[in-house]
């Protein structure tokens, strides 16, 4: 984990922009926000410790920032009757363990392997977009 406080340069003005996009793909698209973000948070983190802390802190940060946008973009989807419970039911416990499972994982695993499995995940999804 980096503990050091961070400081926040003037070419970091780009930053609300980003982060602006992140929660407008995400509450558009449902997904890609994350990917936004991802950069967004490498960049903050960059040259604050060793690139495996660094990777680590991005990817936890990620997911913390992105909940509440998701939770968020669901109440206004649910608000229209855009929400299927019974698929959300159905598919929200398996997830979480999935998710408790892929935090044990990022620890466990080095930081290019986890990079590895998220470039061929961003290839394999943009290929099946494609078509």
């Amino acid at each position: 984990m980096i503990t050091k406080k961070l400081k926040y340069s003037a070419r970091l003005w780009w930053f609300v922009p980003a982060t602006l996009a992140a929660g407008v793909i995400n509450g558009l698209l449902g997904a890609g926000g994350g990917v936004i973000m991802l950069y967004v948070v490498r960049a903050v983190l960059k040259g604050r410790g060793d690139m495996e802390a660094v990777q680590k802190d991005t990817f936890a940060t990620v997911v913390a920032i992105i909940l509440p946008v998701s939770v968020v973009s669901a109440i206004s989807y649910a608000s229209k009757g855009n929400l299927n419970m019974d698929i959300m039911g159905v598919l929200t416990i398996p997830a979480l363990i999935g998710g408790i499972i892929g935090a044990y994982l990022t620890d466990k695993l080095p930081s290019r392997v986890v990079r590895g499995i998220f470039a061929l995940l961003v290839i394999i999804s943009g290929v099946r977009m494609i078509f």
